[in-house]
């Protein structure tokens, strides 16, 4: 049906094509994997806060103590804030149903 050297060329037309698709999926990943680099940076953070966050409110208040006597004469708010931050999260966290 073809000739043989019109089979040669879209062989070779056909391996060229092939090598430019592989190189342009390699540049895509590449790309991909840059862009997507500050979501996984997020994503261990989350990961991370989720682990701590049943700690920090243990050691809230042992800071909010020791906070109370160095900073907060200085500071009222900040010494109100101490002191019912924990309870303040507890119902905020009870209200939206992440309790």
């Amino acid at each position: 049906m073809y000739p043989q050297p019109e089979l040669a060329r879209l062989a070779a037309r056909k391996c060229t094509l092939r090598a430019r698709i592989r190189n342009q999926r390699e540049t895509c990943a590449v790309a991909a994997m840059r862009a997507t680099q500050p979501l996984r940076w997020l994503d261990q953070l989350i990961v991370l806060w989720r682990s701590l966050a049943p700690f920090a409110l243990a050691t809230a208040v042992p800071i909010s103590l020791l906070a109370h006597q160095g900073i907060s004469p200085r500071i009222k708010h900040l010494r109100t804030l101490l002191q019912w931050g924990p309870a303040a999260l507890s119902v905020f966290r009870r209200l939206t149903g992440k309790a």
